[in-house]
């Protein structure tokens, strides 16, 4: 096997990585190649610095060394995962946090400045935060790479603007995205996927604090495509909201989630449609607008907020919906059997969204049987797929299911029926969902 040609070994490696391994391990296959010989040595170098990925500190630190003493290596790179490691934790290799009069010096936290060719950062799974004292606002290493000015911009003139940066998944847990406008002003940036974070502005934000956010997000960035919220602490101001749909004008796909710990409710997603309305009336193509684990009914329905989704519907060229029907039970008007989406729509996930709540789920089924009567009759040609997501004891009065998947059947529709993500059906559920029956049928007994 070592005196195989160049275009064998070539081909071998090329295989190698697009195997779905996860990246550490595919790197230690790699650097275990380069040492069988010189001439694999010669070949798989370039394959080994294509995506690093680093962790503890003393690996960060080797590296660092390397591309330091051989910087043409630093070339070839263009993924980097760095999770729970001096990019993402101070305490994880940054002794020197940065603060008054202490600037950040070289550590394993400037690695990417060494990769001018960088197009992927990940820097998911944050362990430990460092907290601003006044503000309460949570500073991560990585963050510091991104200013223009300072340190990042005196000693790697040519490196330090991230020409190439395509794409950044990050944990921004206890940051406040509002302060992320040097990442979102990033020349090539195309996706950008954020775990956790808080959509208010700083504590102190207010007069001249106020205005300074508002001159600083004055920009609209046509490169970004793909932006991903997900846990997202959310707030009583809609400022940040403002601020990235102005800076987004060119989305192509948009998702807000809310996590377990931090729900947003049917209302203050309808007022996300509303401040994404141009990307949304425009060029987006996947929306995806839903609570992972609603727990209760949305009661707030204002009517400015439903016109701008009754606009998405019909105005919007989305080809993926995933939404909780809460948002979107406006479009349905049972009174004349119709429920509109939009007409180049091919995916359609809807969401039970309240649970233990008859009613509810009796009109989320109705509107779904009306829905598979409007395909019935060609309303939607585009629509090819259709998946209902229900906590696992409202399926249990899903009578006519069986009926819908027929009719979208025949319409040439695909129709799932799924449980939501950790709903099991538990004895205290079903008590609780026998109690409201059985309420039910006494009170209409009386």
């Amino acid at each position: 096997m070592a005196y195989l040609p160049d275009e064998i070994v070539d081909m071998i490696l090329i295989q190698l990585s697009l195997d779905d391994e996860p990246l550490m391990k595919k790197n230690k296959t790699l650097a275990a190649l380069s040492r069988v010989s010189r001439q694999y040595h010669r070949i798989v170098e370039s394959y080994l610095y294509t995506q690093l990925a680093i962790r503890e500190k003393r690996a960060a630190i080797l590296l660092l060394r390397t591309l330091q003493s051989q910087p043409r290596l630093g070339k070839y790179c263009t993924r980097l995962e760095a999770r729970r490691s001096p990019l993402t934790d101070f305490s994880t290799g940054n002794d020197d946090a940065p603060g008054p009069g202490n600037t950040m010096e070289i550590g394993p936290n400037m690695i990417p400045l060494y990769l001018p060719n960088l197009e992927y950062l990940d820097v998911s799974k944050v362990m430990h935060r460092l907290q601003h004292v006044n503000t309460g606002s949570t500073v991560l290493p990585w963050m510091h790479l991104m200013m223009p000015a300072g340190l990042m911009a005196t000693r790697w003139p040519s490196n330090g603007d991230f020409k190439c940066l395509k794409r950044i998944d990050a944990d921004i847990h206890g940051v406040h995205i509002a302060n992320l406008m040097d990442v979102f002003r990033l020349p090539a940036i195309e996706t950008l996927n954020f775990t956790r974070g808080t959509l208010a502005l700083p504590v102190d934000a207010g007069g001249a604090d106020m205005d300074f956010y508002f001159d600083q997000w004055d920009f609209a960035n046509p490169s970004i495509k793909h932006l991903s919220l997900y846990g997202a602490k959310p707030a009583l101001d809609l400022h940040t909201p403002v601020f990235l749909a102005y800076a987004c004008h060119h989305l192509e796909s948009l998702a807000i989630i809310g996590s377990k710990k931090y729900e947003y409710g049917a209302h203050l997603l309808r007022c996300m449609v509303m401040m994404f309305q141009h990307p949304i009336a425009n060029r987006l193509k996947s929306v995806q607008l839903y609570d992972e684990r609603t727990r209760s009914h949305d009661h707030v329905n204002g009517p400015s907020f439903n016109h701008h989704v009754r606009q998405m519907a019909f105005l919007s060229p989305t080809t993926e919906w995933k939404v909780d029907f809460d948002i979107i039970d406006c479009l349905w008007y049972p009174p004349k059997r119709f429920f509109k989406i939009p007409p180049f729509l091919e995916t359609l996930h809807i969401r039970s969204t309240s649970t233990m709540k008859p009613p509810s789920i009796q009109n989320f089924c109705a509107a779904l049987e009306d829905l598979s009567r409007m395909v019935e009759l060609g309303s939607y040609k585009k629509l090819n797929k259709v998946v209902v997501e229900m906590q696992v004891h409202d399926r249990l009065v899903l009578a006519g299911w069986k009926r819908i998947r027929n009719t979208l059947a025949d319409a040439g529709v695909e129709f799932q029926v799924g449980k939501k993500k950790d709903c099991k059906l538990t004895l205290k559920k079903v008590a609780v969902t026998v109690r409201v029956g059985l309420r039910g049928l006494i009170g209409g007994s009386m």
